[in-house]
């Protein structure tokens, strides 16, 4: 199917915020640029959560 017959999904930035929000609090990261340091330095968000991060 051509890319132009399919709908967008549509979020609203309030929406977007909200997730991003969530899973920074979930990781225990204060902001997007702390999740990348953690991300890079221990592993996946999965690691993290299940206390198994280096």
């Amino acid at each position: 199917m051509p890319r132009r017959d399919r709908a967008a999904p549509v979020l609203s930035e309030s929406t977007v915020k909200t997730h991003v929000g969530r899973v920074l609090a979930k990781i225990g990261a204060r902001d997007r640029v702390h999740a990348v340091i953690i991300a890079h330095r221990g592993g996946s968000a999965a690691q993290r959560l299940s206390g198994s991060a280096r």
